[in-house]
Order: structure tokens, then sequence, then C-alpha cells
């Protein structure tokens, strides 16, 4: 016989990935039940297990192996007894905190789609309609995220962006549902021949006009109204930004590619980040949990892998220039294409 001590495995162990993928959705309910329960900001300063537990009324015992969780998910510090929440983790978990995202704490309805998925899959998505997906922004959610680009996103971009040769020639941009305007902002900083349009929805753009002011631009950007799918964009622009705005299907995608095409000069340079997916559909993860669930809501959009965008790009007049592949963190891609030389100058 032989012995056990020499025996070659059969094929590789695969069981603990398959119980850590299980275990996520008890990770996921952990981290959201302390999210409900505002454990993150009550522990800002260190507190004894007895402490928090009467602050937020549970069971103590159970309380006790609830934290040890957090801990372990890195969530929390532990020391001498009593529970921390890590300095550097507080800005983004603590309600309130300049950080702070409300889109981590899911809703009662996000909840129950995703417990409801194996239903979903069997019925297909919700029968009732629903508009095609949009972002409504509010203030405090349009702070965030300038708060938020600031931490490194943004000041990646922008310093590509300059490096480009046509970037200290170019006198006209407009930033594609700018928001904040911080992009635009940016860059009409570092060239002092730049004129700047933020173009986003009613509403929105009002909220540009504070950081445009807050930034002393007033008199070198301006904001227009409107939607850029549809309405016209004005036209002679050098450099063209969307910076993660556009969410919808295909055909939107050709109407707004062609819509920019139109504002560009010949050879205008049309610069996208864009959370792309990759050609077999099969990654990277957050854009296709994002693209299913929205699916299941039945929102009419398309999470486009690259090929396909370029594919558009091309057949609206843009050529390829380059594609630059984020870190996984940011897990993105930008693309800059150049509108077509030949195709204005022989019409």
């Amino acid at each position: 016989m032989e012995r056990l001590a020499d025996a070659q495995p059969l094929l590789e162990d695969k069981s603990p990935f398959l119980r850590d993928l299980a275990a996520n959705f008890k990770k996921g309910q952990v981290f959201q039940t302390a999210l409900e329960l505002d454990v993150f900001a009550k522990l800002k300063t260190p507190k004894s297990l007895e402490a928090i537990s009467r602050e937020i009324d549970t069971d103590a015992r159970l309380t006790g192996r609830f934290l040890d969780v957090l801990v372990a998910l890195g969530l929390l510090a532990k020391n001498d007894g009593a529970y921390v929440t890590p300095a550097d983790l507080y800005p983004f978990l603590a309600a309130g905190e300049p950080y702070f995202s409300k889109q981590l704490l899911l809703s009662e309805e996000e909840q129950r789609n995703w417990l409801n998925l194996k239903e979903l899959l069997k019925q297909g998505p919700f029968k009732k309609e629903k508009p095609d997906y949009q972002y409504f922004y509010d203030r405090e959610s349009m702070e965030l995220i300038a708060r938020s680009a600031l931490l490194g996103r943004l000041q990646k971009i922008l310093k590509i962006v300059i490096e480009l040769p046509e970037f200290r020639e170019s006198r006209r941009l407009i930033d594609l549902g700018g928001g904040h305007g911080l992009f635009g902002i940016g860059l009409a900083q570092e060239n002092q021949d730049l004129e700047v349009v933020i173009f986003d929805r009613p509403g929105i753009v009002e909220l540009s006009s504070e950081f445009i002011k807050k930034y002393g631009m007033e008199k070198r950007i301006k904001t227009i109204a409107g939607d850029y799918i549809t309405d016209e964009l004005g036209t002679g622009y050098d450099l063209a930004l969307e910076i993660s705005s556009f969410e919808g299907n295909l055909d939107q995608a050709r109407q707004f590619f062609q819509n920019v095409e139109k504002a560009l000069r010949p050879g205008g340079l049309f610069i996208i980040q864009t959370f792309a997916i990759e050609a077999n559909r099969t990654g990277p993860l957050l854009p296709l949990l994002h693209d299913l669930y929205k699916k299941m809501e039945g929102r009419n959009m398309y999470m486009m892998d690259r090929a396909e965008i370029i594919g558009i790009l091309e057949d609206t007049g843009f050529e390829e220039e380059t594609v630059i592949v984020f870190p996984k963190e940011m897990s993105s891609q930008l693309i800059i294409a150049r509108k077509k030389r030949e195709k204005l100058e022989n019409s």
C-alpha cells in the first residue's frame, strides 16, 4: 500500500478559494450591519465591549464576537480589550465625515434585490418600466465626489493630459458631464490660454459654478446646461473630456460620440475615462457587478468593452491614439482618440 505521507494530491485543493467566496456574503452582512449601527463613528475613541454594547443597545456576548470579526476584517483595531476605528479609515467609515459615501450603505431595496437574485434569474428583471440610468447629484454628493477625486485620481489624469503635445497649443476645452468641474479647472490652471466649458445637466452646473468661483476661474470657465447626448455642444473645441459620466447603451454611445465629433475641430482630441470590461465580459469584477445589478433593475444600459468603444469611436469619425490602463484599484482606463482630419477636410 502507498504510504499516505508520500501520496501525491490528485488535484489542487480549491476548497479554500470557494469557502472564502461563500464567506464574502457573511463579511458583507457584518460590514452593512456595522454601518447601520453607526459603529465606526461611535468608536472614534477606544471603548470597551461593555461600553459600546450599551451605546448601540445590543447583546454584549454576541457583540463581542461581532466586533472581533470587524477587527479581523481590518475595519476596527483592538488594544487592551478596547475597540477603536483606525484613524486612516475613520474619514471613510463614519457618517458625516468628509469621505463617507452613502453608497457604502446598501438601501433596503438593493439588499432585497441581491437576496432575490435567484428569482430574478428565473423570472427576468423587473417588469415595471425604469428610466434610463442617470445620476442625480445633490450638493453633498458632489462635494464628496470632488474631495475623493483629489485623493489621487484627478491628479493622475491631469498630469497625463498636461503632458500631451497638443495640450499647450489648445485654446478651447469642453468637460462633458464635468460635475464639480475640477478637471476643467485644473487644466485651465496649467494653460493660461485655455478657455473651458463645463457641460452638465441642469441643477448640476449650478454646483459647478460654485467650484469655478472657489478657484477664481469665472473669467475663463463657463457652464452650459443640457444633455450631451442630444443637445448641441458648440463647435471648434481642441479638447473634449469625459470622465466616468456616461452610462448608456450602444445606440446612446454612438449618438454621444457623434455629438462630440461635431464639436471638435479636425484633429482635436477626445479623452475618455471609462470602466470598460474585458472583451470576454468576465472582468473586472466591480464593473461587472454594477452591470449585473442594473440589468436586475431593468435599466437600459450596456457596459462596453474596450473594442466596442474603439469601434464606435472609429465609426463616428475618430481614430485611436492611445489607451492607458490604470492600476487595479482605479478599475478603469483612459482612452485618447483623435478626430480624423480627413473627414471634415474632404467633406
